[in-house]
């Protein structure tokens, strides 16, 4: 499996409105890659602001950011029980522990400001919630082993939602922010390795993965099926999917043997909206949303010392290259 986990975050129903976000921090790359060494800042633009080396390498990681635009980094492939908080330009803040190793973990923000972490391939079943400076709150168990790569965000009213995983791909648990188990149940379809967006409605969308990546398909959070349908490619656990202020979602890459050429955008129903081809294949890249409602796709498989920039309407603004890999395994966070 050429792909590799790593979190993305989304917290509903909360909006910033204070400080103005213009930069990506791109840590870490591939195992094997020297870009896990190493970390990138890019401007909305895709133009470097900085690169510099990090104190720990990071590989398959867990990356948070934090309320006050600072991020949470934990364990990895080299380092599974570290925790480094991270200023935008690469600082160490604060060091910490893990009190479980893992790997391709699971993590959210919290509506209090504390980090939840949980699953991956080492602790499989447990979750744990730390301080914005790393120290342990408290920790417990998942009603059910989730392995690698679960799907973990915050929903609106503040519980924690969590589904698939390696181990468990077709069941869905609820946690409240104290780690309290509050209900689960079971998904329509098994969704490891799906990527999972948020709708204005309360919804969830799920995005491919593994073990069915050609469809799409959106639920409630008790798990009931609300609708389904066919993307335009097979997306597996190595694509991507951005939220774009005007709601749409744009989806791009995947694994496929090497990597996915194409990009489409679909709106909160799931409809097509329009459909493209990228600038090169992508796979395991990451991507995020621009204070210019651009998207930034950064790294991956087949290119990790490319970026590209896309409109909410798909087509393609600038591309470049960073100083150093990013391979499957980095993280990219905006501020």
């Amino acid at each position: 499996m050429r792909f590799r986990i790593c979190t993305v975050v989304f917290v509903l129903g909360l909006i910033a409105t204070s400080v103005v976000f213009a930069d990506n921090l791109i840590v870490g790359s591939a195992s094997t890659g020297a870009g896990r060494f190493t970390f990138d800042k890019l401007a909305d633009n895709g133009s470097l602001v900085l690169s510099g080396t990090l104190d720990v390498a990071r590989t398959s990681h867990t990356a948070v950011k934090l309320s006050n635009g600072s991020i949470f980094l934990a364990g990895g492939v080299e380092d599974l029980t570290s925790i480094e908080v991270l200023d935008e330009d690469g600082n160490v803040l604060f060091s910490n522990l893990l009190q479980d190793q893992r790997i391709s973990a699971g993590g959210a923000l919290l509506g209090n400001g504390n980090v939840f972490i949980c699953a991956g391939t080492k602790a499989t079943a447990t979750w744990e919630i730390h301080s914005p400076t790393g120290t342990l709150v408290s920790s417990g168990s998942l009603l059910d082993s989730r392995g690698a790569g679960p799907n973990v965000l915050v929903l609106s009213n503040g519980n924690i939602w969590i589904s698939g995983g390696a181990d468990s791909p077709a069941t869905w648990e609820i946690h409240n922010v104290n780690g309290g188990l509050v209900s689960d149940g079971s998904l329509p379809e098994q969704r490891y390795g799906a990527k999972l967006i948020p709708l204005a409605s309360g919804n969830l969308m799920f995005i491919g993965g593994l073990a069915d990546p050609s469809t799409w398909e959106i639920d409630t959070t008790a798990g009931v099926r609300v609708s389904i349908g066919n993307l335009s490619q097979l997306r597996d656990g190595g694509s991507g999917a951005v939220l774009l202020m005007n709601g749409n979602i744009f989806i791009f890459g995947g694994d496929n043997g090497g990597g996915v050429a194409t990009w489409e955008i679909r709106n909160q129903s799931g409809a097509l909206v329009s459909s493209g081809s990228l600038a090169v294949d992508e796979s395991a890249a990451t991507a995020a949303l621009q204070s210019t409602g651009n998207v930034l796709i950064d790294g991956g498989g087949p290119n990790p010392f490319t970026w590209l920039i896309y409109s909410p309407s798909g087509s393609l603004v600038s591309s470049g290259s960073t100083p150093n890999d990013h391979g499957p395994g980095h993280s990219q966070t905006h501020f």
